[in-house]
């Protein structure tokens, strides 16, 4: 922690990360390095969250992948209450590609006034270059009406 703001960084070497070779689109592992760089203040009257993290997943042996063999990316979100508490929120989760084109967005409007219970409404909004996760989901934005509970 620093101050009001929390800092945390992970860096991770995986021995058997799967991908798929192009020559013969088989199945092969290779080492992996990856990493995180995260932050979380609360900024202005505290109630105000605000998180985000740079990521980076690097394939360091893999031969002639059909996947992406280095990918890093910022993604977050920003949660705030409506008005004085009034028992609505609203939020936004984020996710870009910093290497390639590539982007998800997820605003969110919640009610709140049914303990323990919330209804919320939200969109998962897709764009991103060919071969990109966020190309694959492109055309299958979704609006979602839904209810969280607790028991």
């Amino acid at each position: 922690a620093l101050g009001a703001i929390t800092i945390r960084a992970e860096a991770a070497w995986l021995s058997d990360v799967p991908y798929t070779r192009s020559t013969d689109f088989l199945q092969q592992t290779s080492e992996s390095a990856q990493w995180v760089l995260g932050v979380e203040a609360f900024p202005g009257d505290r109630n105000f969250r605000v998180t985000a993290q740079v990521a980076g997943q690097h394939l360091l042996d893999a031969d002639d992948p059909v996947d992406f063999e280095n990918i890093t990316s910022l993604s977050g979100e920003l949660e705030s209450p409506l008005g004085s508490g009034a028992g609505w929120r609203a939020s936004l989760r984020y996710s870009f590609r910093l290497d390639e084109d590539g982007s998800y967005w997820n605003p969110e409007l919640t009610y709140l006034g049914l303990e323990p219970s919330e209804l919320y409404l939200g969109l998962h909004y897709f764009d991103g270059r060919n071969g990109t996760a966020e190309s694959f989901y492109r055309n299958n934005d979704t609006i979602v009406i839904g209810i969280r509970t607790q028991f």
